[in-house]
């Protein structure tokens, strides 16, 4: 038995007057696709929920989830948290660790003033999901180099299987701290399929990781978002203290590329390990144009 949708009380109490909505609704066994892309009065929202009460289930997902409320929906295998405010806003599709949902939520009551989607993906293995190539450090240290799946996999079923299910029409932008942040570069860089990248910490100091973005430009029309903690090339380990003149290179290469319209490296107070939250969500707002409180170590980053 279908859902009832006869009573309007069951409307989420987001949609008052008048709602703006864009999604796909799926409806093959009624009359194929369906489109809506406009603003809709509510009561003939309401109609179109009841007269095609096939899709009643679907149209319960999206209203939940175009009310900007995180939802945990897993594709293909990989878990994703997902909030859609407005389908024609850019997607920031951001690379987590294993159970991230609270460090979203962190990040999101610091973005609250800011309006996009989001699309978290979780990675099951940091070290393998993240890793472009294969590198190993030590016997305690080592990255298998999965990255080109977990690319496969955000190229061809995460990103269309959002973009088909919720409507998302706006930039896509790829972001991600430490490892994810090289991950979401080398994206970048590899496939052309996004108009933007945060990388927040990044993991640059990456073997061939400089070798690599060198022989690459980026998509046209694109904008970089680099950040680094002032401590972070002090680090004990020789490898990983490189970081910090490997992240002034990458700033140079993309400030002479011709396909970067908008970049910047900022410089954070502190180590790899401070305030990741607010790193993430500085590089969200400046890629979104949203200002922000300027320290005193930012201001020449800033310019």
């Amino acid at each position: 038995m279908p859902a009832d949708f006869s009573a309007k009380s069951q409307l989420p109490e987001i949609f008052s007057e008048r709602i703006h909505i864009l999604c796909n609704i799926r409806m093959e066994q009624i009359c194929g696709n369906f489109c809506i892309c406009s603003d809709i009065p509510i009561d003939d929202l309401w109609g179109i929920c009841y007269n095609f009460i096939g899709v009643n289930n679907h149209m319960r997902t999206v209203i939940q989830v175009y009310e900007g409320k995180m939802k945990t929906t897993d594709i293909n295998g990989r878990t994703c948290h997902i909030v859609v405010n407005d389908p024609a806003l850019p997607a920031i599709y951001w690379g987590e660790m294993k159970d991230s949902a609270e460090t979203a939520e962190k990040v999101l009551a610091l973005c609250e003033d800011v309006k996009c989607n989001y699309i978290i993906f979780e990675a099951e293995d940091w070290n393998d999901c993240f890793s472009p190539w294969e590198l190993t450090l030590s016997k305690k240290m080592s990255f298998p180099g999965g990255g080109r799946k977990t690319l496969e996999w955000l190229v061809n079923e995460c990103v269309p299987c959002c973009e088909n299910e919720y409507g998302l029409t706006g930039k896509r932008i790829i972001c991600g701290y430490s490892l994810a942040g090289l991950f979401s570069l080398w994206a970048f860089y590899e496939s052309q399929y996004f108009s933007g990248v945060i990388s927040c910490s990044g993991s640059l100091w990456f073997r061939d990781w400089i070798s690599y973005a060198e022989g690459h430009t980026a998509p046209a029309d694109s904008f970089v978002y680099l950040s680094l903690g002032d401590r972070e090339e002090k680090a004990r380990d020789k490898v990983m203290a490189a970081v910090g003149d490997c992240t002034r290179r990458q700033y140079e290469l993309v400030s002479s590329d011709k396909n970067v319209s908008r970049y910047i490296l900022e410089w954070n107070q502190g180590g790899h390990f401070n305030e990741p939250e607010m790193r993430i969500a500085k590089g969200i707002k400046w890629c979104l144009n949203k200002k922000y409180p300027v320290l005193s170590s930012e201001a020449e980053a800033l310019g």
